[in-house]
């Protein structure tokens, strides 16, 4: 007699921790799976949040490579749109050093205060070790 295998094309039957078939109940009591699912609804929180942080990221970014606008001073003060647009400008031969400067300056005064604000934020210990 052959001894049967314990997976199957949706994967092992069994536990892996050691337990016996049947001492688990089912995957609302069993405590790796609940591990599992809250790790999982964590991460889809994550992806809910961090959706449209990554919509006004890549809008300004796509809109800076569209043909047919010029780069101005004042264009090369929104974030992104900014990096973008210079970028273009650079691979097309038509850069400034003018509008090169002010982009590079407006980007490090905006991570100068993006860097300050989570330096101000994560000074507060309620942040670190709120339960």
């Amino acid at each position: 007699m052959t001894k049967q295998s314990n997976s199957s094309a949706f994967g092992q039957s069994e536990p892996t921790d050691g337990r016996k078939p049947f001492e688990w109940a089912s995957k609302y009591t069993d405590p790796v799976a609940i591990k599992k699912q809250r790790s999982e609804a964590i991460y889809l929180g994550i992806l809910l949040f961090l959706t449209p942080l990554l919509m006004a990221v890549i809008f300004p970014a796509l809109m800076g490579g569209l043909a047919g606008i010029k780069v101005t001073p004042m264009l090369c003060l929104i974030p992104i749109f900014n990096a973008s647009q210079m970028i273009r400008s650079i691979l097309l031969g038509d850069a400034t050093m003018t509008n090169f400067t002010i982009t590079t300056v407006a980007n490090l005064v905006y991570a100068a205060v993006a860097f300050w604000i989570a330096t101000k934020t994560f000074e507060n210990e309620n942040v670190l070790f709120r339960s």
